[in-house]
């Protein structure tokens, strides 16, 4: 019987997180995505181990082979959410695979300096298409379409065609990896087909909205993203909130 999945990538470069932090701080998160999947009846799959080395490419290019992979695993699926490995998802989160089944789906960033930098900086890959900050998805909590392979595969082809300037890029002026081509590609190849979910489904860099503190964010928000600090900090963070919530998850 075929499932949806929620797809996870626990790839790691070293110089980004020479430490391994990933793994500590993700065993929180799963504990929480484990037991919704559980109750709703969705499938969790961990990317942790590839046959690309991540210095050929990162982690978050990678992810976009999911169909890929859960196929020659033999998964039957239906739908794949892209999560990121620092999120963390409410006992009571409705199940967002109901939402919008033929759409692509995510939660909007704020407009901010980094945001209009990563626009103007991959805007030359994408003459014509105008990528509007209102419009603009974080990519730690993506639903993709049932049908939605082909555009997997030319985000995939995007990298491997411009692998050199964009590692280059990475090195010397950073404005993100894969976020940015991606909110292109999905503008240009779903146009108005692209549905913005309520920022419940995936509140961002909350250390920067004071609702850190008190713990805010657990009653204001289903899928809590912890971005936007150290690696080494997220740990201590998310494993806060796991003692402060861990009862629900019983």
């Amino acid at each position: 019987m075929k499932k949806d999945v929620i797809f996870i990538t626990t790839l790691f470069t070293p110089g980004y997180d020479p430490k391994g932090h990933l793994y500590e701080y993700f065993t929180f998160a799963y504990k929480t995505w484990e037991w919704w999947a559980k109750k709703n009846n969705v499938l969790i799959y961990i990317l942790s181990e590839s046959d690309i080395s991540v210095e050929e490419m990162g982690p978050c290019w990678q992810r976009w082979y999911a169909h890929d992979i859960l196929k020659r695993e033999g998964i039957e699926y239906r739908r794949i959410a892209i999560i990121d490995a620092d999120t963390m998802i409410r006992w009571d989160c409705p199940n967002f695979f109901d939402l919008y089944r033929d759409s692509y789906c995510g939660v909007t960033c704020e407009c901010d300096h980094w945001v209009h930098k990563s626009l103007n900086q991959f805007q030359h890959y994408f003459p014509g298409i105008n990528m509007d900050w209102e419009n603009y998805i974080d990519n730690g909590m993506v639903l993709l379409p049932e049908e939605s392979q082909e555009f997997c595969k030319t985000i995939t082809d995007f990298y491997w065609e411009n692998q050199k300037q964009l590692k280059h890029d990475e090195i010397h002026n950073y404005g993100g990896t894969d976020q940015t081509p991606v909110n292109y590609l999905a503008t240009k190849y779903y146009g108005d087909n692209i549905k913005l979910l309520s920022r419940k489904y995936n509140m961002m860099h909350m250390n920067l909205r004071g609702v850190l503190e008190h713990f805010i964010f657990i009653e204001s928000g289903y899928i809590w993203q912890f971005n936007g600090f150290q690696n080494k900090d997220r740990k201590i963070f998310m494993g806060d909130t796991w003692e402060k919530i861990k009862h629900h998850y019983i």
